[in-house]
């Protein structure tokens, strides 16, 4: 008799006495193994791509809201920067106004009505009312001025008191009314 048919064999070790359960799988038990592994690797695999996916839409919507929320405050900066230089412009135009009424007032000239007429305030906006030769460009500008708009009512009466302001003083000076 052969060997192996003259030696029982334990069922739970094998020729080379390694027990059952530490043994290799058979090969179609392999391949079986193998194929689960794979399938479930694949849908391992599936779901990281579908939470990447989720992901990538979070972050896109975000991105997009952003976008819009960056194209708003753009547009509003514009509306901003617009009203901001139109505000300068008024202040500006103001400020002009203001020294010329203050300097013009000073000088006992008739006030309204070198400022009702159109040739004089054009000629007056081109003056730098913050030039320091403000009041005497103005004085030049009102003595040739003068002989058109001589008020009819009163005649000018000399300022006593110059208000403080740039160059009224030195062009009550210039005419004579200090």
């Amino acid at each position: 008799m052969d060997k192996e048919n003259t030696t029982q064999a334990d069922p739970d070790t094998t020729d080379d006495s390694t027990p059952v359960d530490q043994q290799p799988p058979a090969e179609h038990e392999e391949a079986e193994s193998t194929s689960t592994t794979a399938e479930e690797r694949i849908k391992e695999a599936e779901a990281r791509l579908e939470e990447a996916r989720k992901h990538s839409r979070t972050w896109e919507a975000r991105a997009k809201g952003n976008k819009e929320e960056l194209d708003k405050l753009r547009a509003d900066l514009t509306a901003r920067e617009s009203e901001l230089t139109d505000t300068r412009a008024q202040l500006d135009t103001l400020t002009h106004e203001n020294a010329l009424v203050t300097t013009l007032a000073a000088t006992g000239a008739d006030v309204a009505a070198l400022l009702d007429s159109r040739s004089f305030m054009d000629a007056a906006y081109r003056l730098d009312h913050t030039a320091d030769t403000f009041a005497e460009q103005l004085a030049e500008l009102v003595n040739s001025r003068t002989v058109h708009t001589v008020p009819t009512h009163a005649p000018i009466t000399p300022v006593k008191e110059v208000p403080p302001t740039t160059g009224a003083r030195r062009l009550s000076k210039l005419m004579g009314l200090d």
